[in-house]
This record gives structure tokens, sequence and C-alpha cells, in this order.
């Protein structure tokens, strides 16, 4: 990962999407280092929090995904289900994700127990969910996304 990051562009004139899915990453980090003063923290301002939270790590997981595709030689597809994305992915990368899978330390037990097929397949529409609202979740682990992201955007820097 570099210092200094910028959006790179592909060859089809599109925008890497690794890139922007580091950005979208580091804001969250910033968003979160910054924190709510506790005079103005309620629970819906928790639940707001863990929306976006929600959305925009989803969100930094399809672009890193849709990177490694584009990384592959593969044009990504003009969708949000991570599974589906997942799956198309080069063998040899969803092989390597799911070995770095067991070691990620940004993983709960729960998230590692699982794997990374079922973890894609749970998540598979998150970002559609929380976006509009029509999730029943309210304690999903937002460092699990966060992992999530990590160890595409290592496998498709390797």
């Amino acid at each position: 990962m570099t210092a200094n990051l910028e959006l790179a562009i592909m060859d089809d004139n599109q925008v890497d999407m690794r890139d922007l899915s580091m950005c979208i990453e580091r804001a969250i980090g910033e968003i979160k280092a910054q924190g709510i003063p506790d005079k103005r923290r309620n629970r819906l301002t928790d639940i707001g929090m863990i929306s976006i939270n929600t959305v925009m790590l989803s969100f930094g997981l399809e672009l890193a995904l849709k990177g490694a595709l584009q990384r592959a030689g593969q044009k990504p597809p003009r969708e949000h289900d991570l599974k589906k994305i997942h799956e198309r992915l080069p063998q040899d990368d969803q092989e390597r994700i799911a070995e770095l899978w067991q070691n990620e330390l940004w993983l709960s037990q729960e998230a590692k127990d699982m794997g990374s097929l079922t973890f894609f397949s749970l998540h598979s529409d998150d970002f559609i969910k929380w976006r509009y609202l029509e999730s029943p979740k309210t304690d999903i682990k937002d460092t699990d996304l966060y992992g999530a992201i990590m160890i595409v955007n290592e496998v498709s820097f390797e």
C-alpha cells in the first residue's frame, strides 16, 4: 500500500477500483478517529454510524473485489452482489483469499469460522439493504467488512 494514494486509471479508462476501495477504507477510519462527542451521541446517532459504516464498507469491499477482477483482466460486473463478484475471481485469487482469511486480525472469530465463501454469501447484499434501511441487523461487525477489504486488496496487490 502506497503512502501517496492516487486513483489510477486502468487500460479500459476505468478508475482502479482497488484504489477507490482504499480511499473509502481510509475515510471511514478518519471518521471513526474523530469520534462523536458524548453530548451529541444517542441511539439514533449510533444507528446512523452503523448504517454509514456498513454501507460504505460493503461498497468498499465490492470495489476491492471488482478491482481484483480488473487486475485479473476482467471487466467488473455492473452489480452489487458480493458473492457473485467473488465467484468471478480467478480460482487462485479465491483460494488465496480463503487462505488469508484465518489469519486476518480484523476478522471476528465468528467470521473466521464461517470462512470467506459463507461470509461473501451472508453479506452479498448488505450494500443495498443497508442503503435503503431494509436490513433487520443492528449488530453487524464492521471490523469484519474492514478485514475482508484488506484481504481482497492484499490478494490483488500480490
